[in-house]
């Protein structure tokens, strides 16, 4: 997270991967654990949590409409 890389392309890359599960998972269990697994990998490389989660309810609601 702290890096030379703008935040704005940090963020779109949950946003990326986030998408990617909600597309490629058929299931609500599959795609619970697809994202608790992003979230643990963001974790570990110094992603703010409030960042990952709330990217990941902004692109569940666009997901939605």
């Amino acid at each position: 997270w702290d890096s030379f890389t703008p935040q704005k392309y940090e963020i779109n890359l949950i946003r990326t991967l986030t998408r990617r599960c909600l597309r490629i998972c058929p299931s609500p269990c599959l795609l619970r654990s697809a994202l608790d697994d992003l979230k643990k990998h963001l974790s570990r490389n110094a992603y703010p949590r409030g960042i990952i989660i709330i990217t990941f309810i902004e692109v569940h609601l666009c997901h939605e409409r």
